[in-house]
């Protein structure tokens, strides 16, 4: 079974181990797409926030439109 942790961590050994198995394994394009992965991981979070806060902003708005009874051409409400 092959250890995700001990790609990340012991990758000239896990190379050297499938190589002995007669498996050529690319190292670079592993590297290359672990590096993404970490963006990925990194950015996911960003992501998820800013939709989240984008959300929330419309509901708001939404919300605010319907209780207002003097609301203009623009949908603004009139009276604060």
């Amino acid at each position: 079974m092959l250890d995700p942790r001990l790609f990340r961590t012991e990758l000239d050994f896990v190379t050297a181990q499938l190589a002995r198995r007669n498996f050529a394994f690319d190292a670079e394009g592993y590297i290359a797409l672990e590096t993404r992965r970490k963006d990925v991981q990194i950015k996911t979070p960003r992501v998820t926030k800013s939709t989240q806060q984008q959300c929330q902003s419309h509901w708001t708005s939404q919300s605010e439109r319907r209780r207002c009874t003097t609301a203009d051409e623009s949908g603004r409400c009139t009276r604060r």
